[in-house]
């Protein structure tokens, strides 16, 4: 039997790099594109499941300001290819699906996957704003 050592954790550590690999670029657009300040607010909304899929199916991300409000910011027109990683990291998130209408949320395990990622991000988050 072979022991591959971590194997979960590298598991999640890969999904975690794939979903910084697909906000970094969207984020940055909205901060030079729309005028988005980018805070540890910002980015955590960013990294919501709600937010994520929002950005992929309407095109409109809601991001929390520093003050606790949300700003949609349109995404309409920013480029396609910047979206296509973002739309493959919720395809390859577990039960995800593009089609659920409108305001209906994913599925309990879409949820669960992605606070795994999410938590493998967490030490790491307010380093990236420091």
């Amino acid at each position: 039997m072979v022991s591959i050592p971590n194997a979960s954790t590298d598991v999640w550590a890969g999904r975690a790099q794939a979903l910084a690999d697909s906000v970094g670029p969207i984020l940055t657009w909205a901060r030079q594109e729309k005028g988005i300040r980018l805070d540890e607010a910002t980015l955590r909304s960013a990294l919501s499941m709600d937010a994520l899929d929002s950005a992929l199916r309407e095109r409109k991300l809601p991001l929390a300001t520093a003050d606790g409000r949300i700003k949609l910011v349109d995404l309409a027109d920013a480029p396609e290819t910047m979206l296509s990683p973002l739309a493959g990291y919720l395809h390859d998130t577990g039960a995800y699906d593009p089609g659920r209408g409108r305001g209906v949320p994913q599925a309990e395990q879409t949820y669960r996957q992605h606070s795994y990622v999410l938590s493998s991000l967490a030490p790491h988050i307010s380093m990236l704003l420091a």
